[in-house]
């Protein structure tokens, strides 16, 4: 293919960023001046027609490759903005759904909390009642030892009388005055 030398956008008068439509309303307008049945006698309007629509196909060609390149682009980005709207809306659910997990759980660590103050209060409500009991029965257990202490000390008492009484008789003179004698 030989160079292109000549400037389509100068010979079609449009921008370097015109698009498809801006191109073929110009082409078609240039056209209708240009075409040789409207200009017969100049000798050129063959080969300026010619120009014109050789400028207007490179043009042409050229703009539907570049919008058809923008329109894929275009597409490829609708489809990586739709995953990743898709990516969001899975991470937004899997974190609500891991939120009513540990809402979940929360609400049964409180319940758990509540039921053991709870108990906790019902201990304290009777820990008074305990305590009363407790001196109750210590004082009872000091009773019974002192009952137990008093009855080793009359056992002992009896056991001395009893062996007061096995041994012979003595008057009582006369364990003095053996004592007196010794």
């Amino acid at each position: 293919m030989a160079p292109i030398t000549e400037d389509y956008y100068a010979i079609l008068e449009v921008s370097h960023t015109a698009d498809s439509e801006t191109i073929k309303k110009s082409f078609r307008r240039l056209a209708r001046l240009l075409h040789p049945d409207k200009n017969p006698d100049k000798a050129n309007a063959t080969a300026s027609f010619q120009l014109l629509r050789r400028a207007v196909k490179v043009r042409l060609r050229a703009r539907k490759k570049a919008e058809k390149r923008e329109a894929e682009a275009a597409e490829t980005e609708r489809k990586r903005a739709a995953e990743q709207s898709k990516h969001r809306q899975e991470q937004e659910t899997a974190r609500q759904e891991r939120l009513r997990s540990l809402h979940s759980i929360r609400e049964g660590y409180e319940f758990e909390v509540l039921e053991a103050s709870r108990v906790v209060q019902q201990l304290k409500d009777e820990l008074p009642k305990e305590e009363n009991e407790l001196k109750t029965l210590e004082t009872a257990m000091q009773e019974v030892d002192d009952m137990i202490a008093a009855r080793k000390e009359q056992e002992a008492r009896m056991e001395q009388e009893q062996k007061r009484c096995e041994e012979p008789w003595r008057a009582p003179w006369e364990e003095s005055r053996e004592e007196w004698q010794k």
